[in-house]
């Protein structure tokens, strides 16, 4: 079938493509930074063309407040414009691709499921085209993680090193891209795909989801897990709203049933967790234990932590110092790199560095900012739960400063919102 773009569509069209290819091969290449200034503008044009303003006031003034607060926290504190600059620049960037693919999915939902659904074949190519890459990877070849001279390959942790076409250092975003052609299989296959190819599309999207599950015990890419336990809990709240609203009248008289049904859906999960964790050595060194472990280190050390354990670390020790909780240690006084504040992976997440440099403030504006960007597409129950999930990916990874991870954590949240769309369509039609 020929894909018309509508003339109304075209520049959105563009950016959403070449946010694709960000994700797919431009942080690969050593682009992103420069394709990042090209969808900043881009984006601000469209802003002006789609008349940002009558899609949600309060999220244009939140934009202006983020921005101020910035230059308050560095007058109060002081620092260096150029640091400033830095770690302004770094979340901002992220912060307007959400606003805008929240803006865009409410603005032109029919758009925006159209474009998932005509970049099936890209999107699934993509995906089994890292398969072996990946599994060269894990085999040593360590310098296809990037195209661009990253140094000598000794500095870097293997597991570091394995993380497809996505870049260096880029196993989270490989979880999120995992996760999201995950739960885009599914809905395509339940609302898209014709039903004699059902059986066979079941059987790839099972082996995807197995061997990606697979890999992440051999990358240390423990997030995955979370990453695909959370948000298939929240596709399966997405898909039974409509039956929810049915029974009960209203969402929000049905808060003891949607609890009721995560609990149903967290045992379920702790179920196959405690049953891979019997099952596969792998999974019980390389995930469970290790992610016990380094959250048991970042509980109990605070700042004296290394590794995967300073994503907690920091959080604790900006809760040690409670002169600092506020306003952080000053978005101008430091840089969100390794050995800030004596932390070696300083920057590893975004909850913990920009709670040091720019504190509690500034972590309430930037959650905020996201809560009320969703509001248009999800209903307040569930858009709490988004909300709360994605503080806790903030603390995982780096979704407010890594714009690919960006990119797809909003594609996965475009698939739940669509999928809400298309089952209460159904439900709609069965009455």
């Amino acid at each position: 079938m020929k894909i018309v773009i509508a003339k109304d569509n075209f520049l959105d069209n563009i950016i959403l493509t070449i946010m694709m290819f960000q994700v797919m091969i431009f942080r690969w290449l050593g682009l992103h930074d420069f394709v990042n200034v090209i969808l900043l503008f881009l984006i601000l044009l469209s802003f002006l063309k789609n008349r940002f303003l009558s899609f949600r006031h309060t999220v244009a003034i939140l934009l202006c407040v983020f921005g101020i607060y910035q230059v308050l926290n560095f007058l109060v504190l002081g620092g260096t414009i150029r640091l400033l600059m830095r770690s302004g620049y770094r979340t901002v960037k992220s912060v307007v691709f959400i606003v805008y693919l929240s803006f865009l999915a409410y603005k032109k939902r029919d758009f925006c499921t159209e474009f998932l659904r005509k970049n099936f074949w890209l999107f699934n190519i993509y995906m089994l085209i890292n398969i072996p890459v990946l599994l060269l990877q894990l085999n040593g070849h360590y310098s296809l993680a990037a195209f661009y001279d990253m140094g000598p390959i000794s500095l870097y942790f293997p597991q570091d090193l394995m993380s497809g076409l996505l870049g260096r250092y880029g196993t989270p975003c490989l979880a999120f891209y995992a996760v999201f052609i995950a739960l885009y299989n599914y809905i395509y296959g339940r609302f898209w795909i014709n039903k004699r190819y059902k059986k066979i599309f079941t059987i790839y999207n099972v082996f995807l989801l197995v061997f990606n599950l697979a890999m992440s015990t051999q990358n240390d890419n423990k997030g995955h897990y979370i990453v695909f336990a959370f948000m298939v809990i929240q596709m399966y709240l997405y898909l039974q709203e409509a039956q929810i609203i049915k029974r009960f009248g209203a969402l929000k008289n049905a808060i003891f049933k949607i609890i009721a049904q995560m609990i149903l859906i967290g045992v379920i999960v702790s179920l196959l967790v405690f049953v891979l964790y019997k099952i596969s050595p792998e999974f019980r060194e390389n995930i469970a234990d290790l992610l016990l472990r380094k959250i048991n280190e970042g509980l109990s050390q605070g700042k004296d932590v290394h590794g995967g354990g300073e994503r907690l670390g920091m959080i604790v020790f900006m809760i040690s110092t409670p002169s600092k909780l506020l306003l952080g240690h000053g978005l101008g006084n430091y840089s969100p790199t390794a050995y800030s504040l004596g932390f070696p992976h300083f920057g590893l997440a975004d909850f913990g560095t920009y709670l040091c440099l720019g504190g509690i403030v500034y972590m309430f504006i930037l959650f905020l900012i996201v809560y009320k960007s969703f509001g248009q597409n999800i209903r307040t129950n569930l858009n709490i739960i988004a909300l709360i999930t994605i503080i806790v990916f903030s603390i995982y990874t780096q979704i407010f400063s890594n714009t690919s991870t960006t990119i797809c954590m909003m594609f996965i949240y475009w698939v739940c919102w669509i999928a809400n769309d298309f089952e209460k369509s159904n439900n709609c039609a069965k009455e």
